[in-house]
């Protein structure tokens, strides 16, 4: 599958996430019943597999992302939930890999410290990727709102929306 077909599949749960309205169990409740967790976890899948087979480092931020913020702010407004834990476990290797490699762009790196700064356990949550840590470790402390407000979050499902959000850009 292509990244922009996830997101267009992504961009279609997004749209019906601010759907469910009631106090968070509700919500919960009818988005189980709904798929929409499942679905978020196919998607979340789909970003996994693209970043292992085709190399696709946004594929492979998006999935970072998703797991990050599956930690970070309730299902009931993300959407996201019950993940995967091998897609999880993958995506960390693959982000390993391009750490021993030296292949952590600016934009990645930003988001990464960032991550690791608002809420680091969806990355220690697996306790077997020490490159990982140790990279998180010695990230340099910096303003990833300066190093991101470079780069355009538009049409990038939920990880767009959240930087776009927090960067305060208006999307067209």
């Amino acid at each position: 599958m292509l990244i922009e077909e996830i997101t267009i599949k992504e961009n279609n749960l997004l749209n019906r996430v601010p759907q469910y309205k009631g106090d968070m169990n509700l919500v919960i409740e009818k988005m189980q019943g709904d798929k929409i967790f499942k679905r978020y976890s196919e998607i979340h899948k789909y970003y996994v597999e693209l970043a292992n087979n085709e190399k696709n480092i946004e594929a492979l931020k998006r999935a970072i992302f998703i797991q990050w913020y599956s930690l970070s702010e309730p299902s009931c407004f993300t959407g996201i939930r019950d993940l995967s834990e091998e897609a999880e476990n993958l995506s960390l290797k693959i982000l390993e890999k391009l750490i021993s490699e030296n292949k952590i762009d600016n934009e990645f790196n930003s988001m990464l410290f960032h991550y690791k700064e608002v809420n680091d356990i969806a990355f220690i949550k697996f306790k077997n990727h020490q490159i990982l840590k140790d990279y998180l470790m010695n990230i340099p402390q910096h303003n990833p709102n300066e190093t991101l407000s470079k780069f355009s979050f538009n049409n990038r499902g939920q990880l767009g929306n959240y930087w776009n959000s927090l960067l305060n850009i208006k999307t067209v």
